[in-house]
Parts: C-alpha cells; structure tokens; sequence
C-alpha cells in the first residue's frame, strides 16, 4: 500500500508547506530550481525494529499515521524515539495545523508582540546560530558586545515594563524571566574569566597558559590542573549556552500559545550551531544533564527551570 494521492494533499495543506515540529518551511527556490527539504514522514515505521514500529498496524500510510517534518527534524524524530513517541508526534502534529488554520483569525493585539520584536532585535534572535557557532569553536569563543549590551538593556526594559498591569500573562513573564536568568548566569560565567580581543569582541581567557610561562612549562600538578579548570570552566559556558538556547525558544512557544499563534510563522524556533564540543565522550561523562539537552533542550523543550536553575546556580558557588 502507498500513501494516497488524497491523504498527501491534505497532509500538505494543512501543515502549510512547513515542518511541524520546528515551523520553518521545507520549500526553496535556488538557482531557479524550485527544491523540497522535507518528508512525509511515518510516525509508526513500516519496518521492524524501525522508529515507533507496531506490530499489526494496517493503516501505515494512512493521514492519522503521517507528519510532514523538514529532512534535519526528521532526523533527529527518528534518532531520539523515547522522547519523541507516538503519542508526542500525534500532538505536535495538530498544535501544528492548528496554528497552520489560525492564519485566518485577525493579527494579535498582544502587547507582548512589540515587546517580543525589541527582545529580538536585543538577543540578536535572527542570527542565532551564528552568535552559537562563533562562541562554541573551542579555543575560539568568541562574544560580541552588541551582544551583551543587548542583553543588559532588554533586561532593563523588562523590569520597567513588567509592573504595567498590561504585562498580565504569567507564562510570558516566566518564559522572559527565564531567558534573562540564562543569559545573566552565560555572562556572569563567561566574565569570571574573560579577555577582549578587539574593541567589540571578547573571548575565554586561556588562563592555564601563564603556568607555562613561570617556569611550569613541564606537565605538572599545577600546570594540568589550571588546564583541567580551564577545560570545565569552557564545558559549563558549553552547557549554559544549551540552556539559554532553549529558554530562548520557550519565549517563542509560549508566544504561540499565549500572544499570537502565527508569530515568527515565516522563521520558527532558533537552532544552536556548535562543533563536536558538546557531543565528546569527555563532555558528555561531565555533565549529568547533557542527554536531555542534546534530545529535547534545542526544539523549543519547556524548561525545567528549577532543576536547571539548580545546576547553574551551583556551579557558580564553586
């Protein structure tokens, strides 16, 4: 059996031409080639030992049983099976096509959307991966200033703001309050040991190198032990910066379900571009949360602030 004509017309309409689980939309033009970058996706394979196999199902190619999701979400779906189950992909599919149908409901007179288009413009929303990627090179790490005092006004801005009774909806000033929290804590980290590299640039000082210039050249406890400092102090900004990238896009999904189901329609949740710095062995044995991070943090996951809270605050007492 193959997927009907009928059921791929409707699985097309109504997921809007866009992936259903990050928004962004799967057509491009290029070189006046028109080009499709997603999948009608099965969420229960057809294939034993396949991605959410059932044995017996009959209606495989069947409307209820299909998602359309770009080719880099289909991937991850498919590859991260105990978080994104049956059941999950059945919901994300209708909040989907729900926000899909919502384009015909008026545009939103939240007054969070002219302070979500300052937070963006603040936290440089847009160029997202590139702000990840530049710091996330090792031995690089390079932050902007832009970038910092974008985040120090935005927070400015949202404390004057928050005490107008207008700024009423709880889940958006938690979802901000989170984001701020996040990048606070990514600055306060990165600054303990930091060094400008030009006039708007700074980066992680490599603090185990004086060692070697005091006659420590030689390995030796103390010299091995400013680099294993060193090491940690870069993996913690590593894992920070996972979760300021959700928190960031839990301001976006909450946007959704609170203020406008059609904000950032054309554009979605943000994505980290990092190296294979958060996906070595070393990394991943020292951090407890990197597994969650990895499989749910960079789509938009609803945080759990206390426990993450947890982890920052007390990795900044040591």
């Amino acid at each position: 059996m193959a997927i009907s004509v009928k059921t791929r017309k409707l699985l097309w309409a109504r997921s809007g031409g866009r992936c259903a689980a990050c928004s962004k939309k799967i057509t491009a033009s290029v070189g006046g080639n028109d080009l499709l970058a997603g999948n009608e996706c099965h969420i229960n394979s057809r294939k034993p030992f396949g991605p959410r196999y059932e044995a017996g199902r009959k209606d495989i190619d069947s409307y209820d049983n299909l998602i359309v999701l770009c080719s880099c979400c289909h991937d991850i779906v498919d590859k991260a099976v105990k978080y994104y189950t049956k059941e999950r992909l059945i919901d994300m599919k209708k909040a989907h096509e729900a926000r899909v149908c919502a384009d015909i409901i008026p545009p939103s007179k939240s007054p969070y959307i002219d302070l979500l288009i300052r937070w963006e413009k603040a936290y440089k929303i847009d160029n997202w991966e590139d702000i990840t990627y530049d710091f996330n090179i090792p031995g690089q790490n390079f932050i902007y200033q832009e970038f910092i005092d974008g985040v120090e006004e935005f927070e400015k801005l949202f404390n004057s703001v928050i005490r107008n009774k207008v700024y009423n909806c709880d889940v958006m000033n938690s979802a901000l309050f989170t984001c701020i929290f996040y990048s606070k804590a990514f600055l306060e980290t990165f600054f303990r040991h930091a060094e400008r590299v030009g006039k708007k640039t700074f980066t992680v000082e490599k603090f185990y190198k004086p060692a070697s210039l005091y006659g420590l050249s030689k390995k030796n406890d103390e010299s091995e032990d400013l680099l294993i400092k060193y090491e940690d102090h870069c993996r913690l900004l590593y894992t920070i910066m996972i979760f300021m990238t959700a928190a960031v896009n839990n301001v976006i999904t909450s946007a959704w379900d609170e203020c406008d189901p059609w904000y950032r329609h054309n554009k979605g949740i943000v994505s980290l571009r990092s190296t294979e710095c958060f996906f070595s062995s070393s990394y991943t044995e020292s951090s407890e949360f990197s597994e969650m991070a990895k499989n749910k943090f960079l789509r938009g996951y609803r945080l759990s602030v206390d426990d993450l809270r947890r982890v920052i605050e007390d990795s900044l007492k040591e």
